[in-house]
């Protein structure tokens, strides 16, 4: 309603049918029902007609077809988009799976998307926004009046009303009912997708949901635990993968001492697995037990500190329906550090030879078919102390080309204690490719040796070309150097240029200033000149019009006639 007042679009999208258990006789009518009763609540409420998508009811599922769904709908109408939906809290299934799957679906949008999480039959628990509906009441009561065939169920109305009512409970006085919203930016959800779920998590993991598909493959998540405090993150991580047919096998590989982390991950079977004796177990050891306790035709590692994308699983299993020939495949790796600041990134393109030199593949970006470890394929090298991985890669690298996605989409946290990730221990690597290449060195064709030393010389150039790059840039920083010298000497003698101006500018003013000095004076000057004549003209006309003026007249004429005569004589 605040919406519609301001001018705002408002588009609704009803997912389910409202039908649950009822025969086919009775669905049609229940669900042309409950859509007229939608219908006119948005008309009473001032927005178009909703849209209905006649999704089962009791069946919303979270995962691929339901999120492109909601992306494809919210790219529709995404300037300045606001998405409403269900909070994750919901006790209802339909409630929580579109929970889930809008939460999935605004991460991967536009970071300026936002996202209000609504509350229904279980209050929020920490609700960031509040909206005083006092003045719309009567109008949103009015509306929850429409849907008669629900109010027979159940009084949703006076429900509502209540929680209206109580969230007013820390406003004033005067707010007589308010909404609760928990609003977050689809940018914030692209940093941490397990933001809404804290500290959700524990109740998540007790859900029942549906079964997945059966011909979907299974894909089998591998985590070689020393239960470090990281591990309820990592599964959380697991438990939000929106590929539907997973399982969690953890290896105990601190041993006995493990303690018991449940049957389930989120809706995904999990199963602890300890060595037979209970013993703890080296890397490469609780690797090959995870391999042979595992189910499922596709396989994945993943350390206990590090975590993967709701969207991780799926996009590497559909490369793999991409391309069918291909046994394995990676995607790209975000590197973090222990605040949760990205230091970089493991996201290159498939080279054997790069491959031969170094590892640039992190265990959980690889997904591999157990075809590849069957009848004597590949397996973990239990003398190997570090790198075990490395040489695992490089086994299935002989039986299979390698796929990248070029997408980042999980975390390597630059935390741990081998001594061979970011964190390393120079002497430790030095050994572990010591001992690495001491075995490869009889394994390798003479074709894949050529290949090994191609890369060293392919390095040696790249970095012949950065030194020559660098020194380029030195010359450059010279030249450049050089030229603010000489503009800064072009701006001293621009200055000093100016300076002149400014002297001969000051210069020009004085001389102007005495000239209009000696006007005034000249002008003082006349003016006293123009008084004194005035001054005489006055006298003399005072003179000129006496009495005694004109009676000596005869007189003054004589004198002239006199004068002029004695002259001329």
């Amino acid at each position: 309603m605040r919406h519609v007042a301001a001018g705002v679009p408002v588009h609704v999208v009803i997912l389910s049918d409202g039908a649950f258990h009822m025969g086919d006789a009775e669905r049609q009518t229940l669900v042309e029902a409950r859509e007229a009763e939608s219908c006119a609540a948005a008309e009473l409420l001032g927005y178009p007609e909703p849209e209905f998508w006649r999704l089962p009811d009791r069946g919303i599922e979270y995962g691929e077809a339901l999120i492109e769904r909601l992306v494809q709908t919210m790219e529709a109408h995404q300037d300045g988009l606001l998405v409403y939906a269900p909070s994750l809290r919901e006790m209802h299934p339909d409630h929580r799976q579109l929970a889930m799957a809008v939460v999935e679906a605004v991460r991967r949008l536009d970071g300026t998307l936002r996202l209000a999480m609504y509350e229904v039959g279980i209050p929020l628990q920490q609700p960031n926004f509040l909206l005083d509906i006092s003045d719309l009441l009567n109008r949103k009561q009015a509306a929850m009046s429409c849907f008669v065939s629900q109010l027979k169920l159940q009084r949703y109305d006076e429900h509502i009303l209540a929680l209206n009512r109580y969230r007013a409970y820390t406003l004033p006085k005067e707010i007589a009912a308010a909404e609760a919203y928990q609003l977050v930016t689809s940018s914030e959800l692209a940093r941490d997708p397990l933001l809404l779920y804290q500290p959700e998590y524990a109740r998540q993991h007790t859900l029942q949901l549906p079964q997945v598909p059966d011909d979907l493959p299974l894909v089998s998540i591998l985590i070689r635990s020393m239960n470090r405090p990281t591990l309820r993150e990592t599964l959380d991580s697991v438990s939000l993968q929106t590929y539907s047919h997973i399982e969690v096998v953890a290896v105990a590989a601190c041993g006995k001492t493990h303690p018991a982390i449940g049957a389930t991950c989120g809706r995904f079977p999990l199963r602890l697995e300890f060595a037979l004796n209970g013993s703890s177990l080296s890397r490469a050891h609780a690797a090959n037990l995870a391999l042979e306790r595992s189910k499922g035709q596709w396989l994945i590692f993943l350390d206990d500190d590090d975590t993967l994308d709701p969207d991780h699983i799926v996009n590497l299993i559909q490369a793999l329906h991409q391309h069918p020939q291909i046994n394995a495949v990676y995607a790209g790796v975000r590197v973090e550090d222990d605040k949760g600041q990205v230091k970089g990134d493991f996201n290159f393109p498939f080279d054997q030879k790069r491959l031969f030199a170094s590892n640039f593949i992190p265990i959980h970006a690889l997904l591999f078919s157990r075809s590849l470890i069957g009848d004597g394929g590949a397996r973990f090298d239990e003398n190997m102390d570090v790198y075990e991985d490395w040489d695992f890669w490089l086994q299935l690298s002989r039986r299979t080309s390698f796929l990248h996605v070029n997408k980042i989409s999980a975390v390597y946290r630059a935390q741990g204690n081998s001594g061979v990730g970011l964190i390393a221990n120079e002497d430790m690597q030095q050994q572990g490719r010591e001992r690495l290449f001491e075995k490869w060195r009889l394994l390798w064709t003479g074709k894949e040796i050529n290949g090994l030393a191609q890369c060293a010389l392919d390095l040696e150039q790249k970095l012949a070309e950065r030194d020559n790059k660098i020194a380029n840039l030195n010359q450059d920083l010279v030249d450049r150097d050089n030229q603010i010298v000489t503009l800064k000497q072009g701006i001293d003698d621009r200055d000093s240029q100016i300076v002149s101006l400014k002297q001969g500018i000051d210069d020009r003013d004085s001389q102007i200033a005495n000239l209009r000095q000696a006007v005034v004076e000249r002008d003082e000057y006349i003016a006293k000149l123009n008084q004194t004549v005035t001054e005489q003209d006055r006298e003399i006309h005072q003179i000129l019009a006496s009495s005694s003026w004109r009676l000596t007249y005869p007189l003054r004429a004589t004198k002239s006639f006199f004068t002029i005569s004695s002259t001329t004589k």
